[in-house]
């Protein structure tokens, strides 16, 4: 998700009045209190914290897949498997739009 995506869900989110103020701050303490800082090593590699890796099963290689501005870090076994998965719904769009 791009900030932009998220910074007018959030206002979305505040502005909801179908949701009480009382759970819309909890939403929002809660989606803020899960962001993840990331930094870069001596040699510019991004460093993501280990408890995030551990979550996700990221260990040795990753997969980054990724387009119009976003990128996806992805346990590279998984994603091997999700591309087999999605490719027959890469194939039927890709032909409904004449790719």
């Amino acid at each position: 998700m791009s900030h932009r995506y998220v910074a007018d869900r959030v206002s979305a989110t505040e502005a909801n009045q179908t949701v009480s103020a009382r759970d819309r701050r909890i939403f929002l303490r809660q989606l803020h209190s899960r962001a993840q800082h990331a930094g870069a090593d001596r040699q510019g590699r991004l460093v993501l914290p280990e408890e995030l890796c551990r979550k996700l099963g990221l260990k040795g290689e990753v997969a980054l897949v990724g387009g119009q501005g976003r990128f996806e870090i992805w346990n590279l076994q998984r994603w091997k498997r999700a591309h087999e998965e999605q490719t027959p719904t890469y194939q039927h769009v890709a032909s409904a739009i004449g790719l």
